[in-house]
This record gives structure tokens, sequence and C-alpha cells, in this order.
């Protein structure tokens, strides 16, 4: 195992050989050390040490990042930790997302677009006159993907045609006027799409050494999880390792509008847009690990 370790540092360690984090995270680990993590008694020293050798191999350079083509919408940071694409596999058991071409992590566009989308189709849902007539948020959604007749028939359509929409967790008290319609137009429905076309996120600059760190999770009843066996404070906690980026690092976001002919209000929209997003990155987070803080955001004035 010491000689792969040394072969791999070699390689992988030299200042300007590997400048792509991707290429190292998801390709040249796995294959050269992925084998041996099987055959050796104790995985969890093993992937010890090639953390070591990873966190090495993070050279100190400015990764190149194109300018994203749209309108720029904002520019954010991350409040906390960010961990996205944890589900992603592995050498490390969790995966971190980066962009394949430019080896940065990022945020996906479709991610920014269900966040958006969430924080619209909850606030439709808490006004008062709404929750009157509809059971729940999918029954809301349900009928907000309506077609034709059958959306501009409903009793919901003439109340939310009068009504002004307060958005959730807005200090400013943002009102939508038929955001029923607006919704639609921008997210789309089960027959058309939506105008809004939402990019991916890329970080303003990258610099891996600077950028990213390991962080670190404890299963306390490992058999429970693994066998169903009753947990029991007698188990010794496995400590998990994953890779997740700082706190304060920023991204840009850019959006667009697809010309697709039907009657749209272009400006309204993206101003619409940018207070969702506000109000769903400092309120919801996006990523992994939500509920302990990871994946919020500050938007950049």
């Amino acid at each position: 195992m010491s000689k792969v370790l040394e072969t791999i540092g070699r390689l992988i360690s030299r200042k300007g050989r590997i400048e792509n984090t991707a290429l190292l995270f998801n390709k040249l680990l796995p294959f050269f050390l992925g084998k041996e993590l099987y055959e050796v008694q104790k995985p969890e020293d093993y992937r010890e040490k090639v953390w070591e050798e990873f966190k090495k191999s993070l050279v100190s350079y400015t990764s190149y990042i194109p300018e994203p083509i749209g309108k720029r919408l904002m520019d954010t940071k991350t409040a906390y930790r960010l961990a996205i694409g944890m589900g992603y596999s592995s050498l490390f058991e969790n995966g971190l997302l980066f962009h394949h071409t430019y080896g940065v992590p990022y945020i996906p566009g479709e991610s920014l677009k269900g966040l958006a989308r969430a924080v619209l189709l909850m606030s439709i849902y808490e006004n008062d006159e709404v929750k009157k007539r509809v059971k729940s948020l999918f029954e809301l959604e349900g009928y907000l993907l309506k077609e034709g007749k059958d959306f501009e028939k409903d009793e919901l359509t003439s109340l939310l045609d009068k009504l002004k929409i307060e958005l959730i967790f807005d200090a400013d008290n943002f009102k939508v006027e038929n955001a029923h319609r607006v919704f639609r137009n921008i997210f789309g429905t089960l027959e058309r799409r939506g105008q809004v076309i939402f990019f991916d996120a890329l970080p303003k600059s990258f610099k891996p050494s600077e950028h990213l760190e390991v962080d670190i999770m404890n299963v306390h009843y490992q058999s429970y999880y693994t066998n169903k066996k009753e947990p029991g404070d007698w188990e010794d906690p496995k400590p998990i390792k994953f890779l997740v980026v700082k706190e304060r690092v920023r991204f840009s976001i850019y959006i667009d509008v697809a010309p697709l002919g039907y009657k749209f209000e272009e400006q309204r929209a993206i101003e619409l847009v940018r207070k969702l997003l506000r109000v769903g990155l400092e309120n919801f987070g996006i990523g992994g690990k939500k509920r302990k803080g990871y994946g919020w955001f500050e938007v950049v004035e």
C-alpha cells in the first residue's frame, strides 16, 4: 500500500501537473487506488492516507472559469459550508459535484430552478384564501400544471386573478399579481416549457487549496443502519470524512429568457426570479445537510 501511495503522490503532487480537481477526485484517485481500497485490512486507515495525498495534490492555482452567457442576476457567497453532490459515488464514500470541463464545484441550473419554483409555490399556498380551496402543496401543483379550458374554468383561477400573493420570508413584502400565470410562464406546465432559462452557477474564482476542505460526520449506530440491529450506546461512532466548499466562496447566477412567442413581461419575470432565489438561498439553502446549516448563501449587493 505504501508503494502505491508513494507512486500516486509523485504523479499528482507535482505543482502544475493536475489542475482539474474533478479529474483528480473522480478519475485518477479511483483508478490508481480503488482496487487497493478493497484489499487492505483496515480501509478506514487507508482512506485517511488517501485523503492526505489528495490534500497535498491541491495545487494553488486559479482555475479558468468562462463568463456565462445570459443575464447576470446576482452574486452570492456561501454563508456556511456547501455540500452539493454528496450522493455521488466516490473513493471517499461521499462525493462532491464538480464541473466536468472546468473542474470547479458548481450549482446546477435545474437546482436553482427547483428552488425558485418551490418558493413561489409555497408563497401561493400560504395565502389564506388559497388554503381554503386546496388541501396541500401537491394539489396546488397539480392545478398549476393544467392546460387550456381545465385551467381557465377552475374556480381557483378566478380567485388568483384577483389576489396579490406576498412572497414568504421577503423583507420588502414583495407582492406578485397573477402569481399562478406568472408561475406557469416562468416554470412551464406539463405541455409547454417555461420561458426562463437557469444557467449553472459557477464560482467567481476557484483555488482548490483555499476553497475546499475536508469535513467529518459521525455515524453513531452503524449496526442499526447497515444490519437493522437494535441501536445501542455501546457502539463506537464511525467517522466519515467528506469534501465541502468553504464558506465565503462567491458564485455568480445567470439566467435568460427564451423567445417562445407567447405574451411575457420579461423584466418583471427577471425581478421576480431574483427575489425567489434570494429568499430560497438565504432561508432554505441548496445541496445536502441543509438542516445543519450547510448550503445557505448570502446575496452580495
